[in-house]
């Protein structure tokens, strides 16, 4: 490689398991979620086929394996 070659990252994403514990421990680790709820989330992932679809899953949320945590990196750590 040559010398002004860089790579470099910028996000850190994990597909954390959707448990207290483990979100907390990313949540100490400077991450986020990327969705602001579990809803949001399973219909970005998972769209609905249809209206009908999408109404009876914001009335009946699905629980959800994982979420989706990202860090940046260029963010100073605020570790908890």
């Amino acid at each position: 490689m040559e010398d002004d070659a860089k790579m470099a990252n910028r996000l850190a994403i994990v597909d954390a398991v959707n448990k207290p514990e483990v979100l907390r421990f990313y949540e100490k680790n400077g991450f986020t979620t990327l969705f602001s709820s579990e809803l949001q989330e399973d219909i970005y992932t998972k769209p609905p086929k249809d209206k009908a679809e999408r109404c009876d899953r914001e009335q009946h949320p699905r629980h959800i394996n994982t979420r989706l945590m990202f860090c940046d990196l260029l963010e100073p750590m605020n570790v908890k």
